[in-house]
């Protein structure tokens, strides 16, 4: 009988060879490919890129070709958006304030009203044409505000001379309209001690829509009164501010509260106190103190209320944190719900420096080209 042998398995030498030789072949193969890759990108033209990509990376150059990964809060010196895009089919302009402009107050209640609603506007509108077509009558039954007219009496005395200079008041968030009159009320009464003829105007910027609970119907249905898929909230608004005698001084402006706050950017239009009582989710109340917080003239108050409502507390200790700012309230209210986590319904503020510096040397409101 024949001993081993020496050798291997013939059938495990021979697949060993077999892959052996595929490998080198495969090598050899991606190589070449390679190779003529290279010439072809040499020699053949560039590849078209879509003229709407080309223009908008010429347009806005990205630094290292990288995202920066903050908000323009966060980094207001890195974040500089183009006020002009080219798409390749049409150039966007968007609205945007100029900046050279100082914020300005409006002179009277007939120019904040020609402001917004034109230039041959009189006083009193929109309620000189008011017909209340859905027959929607005067109803302050809603009495979730917070706001005084003791906390009004202190936020003007913490105001550059005692608020002797404001000329402006801004409400964002009104619905039916009980903290507007009441505003609107004591405003009337103060304008009257100082014995002249002067108005300081309230503008209220709402949509009239409700929040979700209200657009769906859930809550507040007899208020909200749909007629036609549209809410008539607004319309009861009106009959409130008629019936308390304040049509010329209280104007509305229908817009979401971000536009509204463009479209005052954009005038260049100074406000001495905001009280700010819409958006109540978490990062709304965040979203709306970013932009109008710059409208605020030096020494101005931003007031609001539901402090004790976690989103709210949440997103205004941040935009105080991100600005370097304090949070206050008129009888310390908020420090009793943030240190022992108990307390009530708390009117929140936070104030503007009276020493900024202000911003632009054009002392006069930018010109309106109109169509």
């Amino acid at each position: 009988m024949d001993g081993p042998t020496d050798g291997g398995d013939p059938m495990r030498d021979g697949w060993s060879g077999a892959l052996s030789v595929a490998l080198i072949a495969s090598l050899c193969l991606n190589a070449l490919q390679y190779a003529r890759r290279h010439d072809d990108a040499s020699s053949a033209p560039e590849p078209r890129t879509p003229v709407s990509r080309r223009r908008l990376s010429a347009e806005l150059p990205l630094p290292n070709s990288t995202m920066l990964d903050c908000a323009s809060v966060a980094c207001p010196r890195q974040f500089q958006p183009s006020s002009k895009v080219d798409t390749g089919m049409s150039v966007l302009l968007p609205y945007a304030a100029d900046s050279r402009f100082r914020l300005h107050p409006p002179k009277s209640m007939l120019e904040l009203t020609r402001l917004f609603y034109g230039p041959s506007a009189r006083l009193g509108e929109p309620y000189l044409q008011f017909t209340n077509p859905f027959q929607r009558q005067p109803n302050l039954k809603y009495e979730w505000t917070q706001l005084t007219a003791k906390i009004l009496d202190q936020a003007w005395d913490l105001l550059p001379a005692r608020g002797s200079k404001a000329r402006l008041v801004v409400e964002v968030g009104s619905f039916l309209g009980r903290s507007s009159s009441l505003i609107g009320n004591w405003l009337r009464q103060r304008d009257a001690a100082y014995g002249d003829e002067r108005v300081t105007p309230l503008l209220c910027i709402d949509t009239w829509l409700g929040d979700v609970g209200m657009l769906l119907g859930q809550i507040y249905p007899q208020e909200m009164g749909r007629h036609f898929g549209q809410a008539t909230l607004y319309h009861v608004w009106l009959l409130n501010m008629m019936a308390a005698n304040l049509t010329e001084r209280v104007l509305p402006l229908v817009a979401p509260s971000l536009l509204g706050a463009r479209v005052l950017d954009f005038l260049r239009v100074g406000i001495d106190v905001i009280y700010l009582d819409s958006a109540h989710e978490l990062r709304e109340t965040f979203i709306e103190l970013t932009y109008f917080w710059p409208l605020l003239r030096p020494g101005g108050m931003l007031i609001g209320d539901d402090f004790n409502w976690r989103a709210v507390a949440h997103d205004v200790l941040l935009f105080a944190r991100t600005h370097g700012l304090s949070v206050a309230s008129f009888d310390d209210c908020h420090s009793a719900l943030l240190t022992a986590a108990k307390g009530g319904l708390c009117v929140w503020y936070l104030q503007k420096p009276a020493n900024e510096r202000v911003k632009g040397n054009i002392d006069r409101r930018p010109q309106l080209h109109r169509r």
